[in-house]
């Protein structure tokens, strides 16, 4: 059986980048993060098609999706992976332009990029290594998966270990307009940048990177709103 097509983009500076080092790579950051309750409500407003072919309130139907998703080697998903690749590439795209790219000091030569979305991105030279929006993570769940080693035989009887089997994880955690919501995810996952980016400012004894403009655009609904109009003008 022929497995998941992945996508390439090509960086500002140079280089072909791979969305995700192979298809198991792919399948399993779509479980852990697309498909798994509380970001997966975030992911249902980032990626059109999501939301109009899956209800991600029912645990069932992300949990069968997932099934599919590891039986068919990712052929089943090709259609929510590529919605995942395009955002990632948007993120990684406004992130070059804003200066919302830096270091991954917990990872040499690694870098990660921010974008307008909400989405974080972690790449190296050659492969996306992860994407998610980490305001919406179950953390204490997130790092107790992240010490097992999860084979696709493993994935298969259960696609989703990150979930959470109790009534709290399919409570919503947006709340708003459309937009606000938006924005929400976008400040929650700013939030969570300028939080370790401050930590390892302490460490190094210096500021990482310019992300001065990020502020505002946490702070300012309006300043944020303006810059994904400027970036949706420019796309249109």
């Amino acid at each position: 059986m022929m497995g998941l097509r992945l996508q390439h983009h090509s960086l500002e500076a140079g280089g072909m980048l791979l969305i995700f080092r192979n298809w198991e790579s792919a399948c399993a950051h779509l479980c852990d993060h697309v498909l798994t309750w509380p970001e997966a409500e975030g992911w249902a407003l980032i990626l059109p098609a999501y939301s109009e072919r899956v209800c991600v309130t029912n645990a069932q139907a992300r949990f069968s999706l997932g099934e599919g998703t590891w039986r068919s080697k990712g052929v089943a998903v090709q259609w929510l992976y590529d919605e995942y690749a395009a955002a990632i590439k948007a993120a990684l795209d406004i992130a070059q332009h804003q200066g919302w790219v830096w270091p991954d000091y917990n990872s040499t030569g690694d870098h990660k990029a921010l974008g307008l979305s909400g989405v974080l991105v972690v790449f190296s030279k050659k492969a996306v290594r992860t994407a998610w929006l980490p305001g919406l993570v179950w953390s204490r769940r997130a790092a107790e998966c992240r010490t097992a080693e999860y084979t696709s035989d493993m994935r298969q009887q259960n696609p989703l270990p990150r979930e959470r089997a109790d009534e709290e994880a399919v409570r919503s955690v947006l709340y708003g307009t459309l937009e606000l919501k938006r924005y929400r995810i976008f400040r929650k996952s700013a939030k969570f940048v300028r939080s370790e980016l401050f930590a390892t400012s302490i460490e190094t004894e210096g500021a990482p990177c310019g992300l001065g403009a990020l502020r505002q655009a946490i702070s300012e609904f309006e300043t944020w709103a303006a810059l994904v109009a400027a970036v949706e003008g420019d796309v249109s």
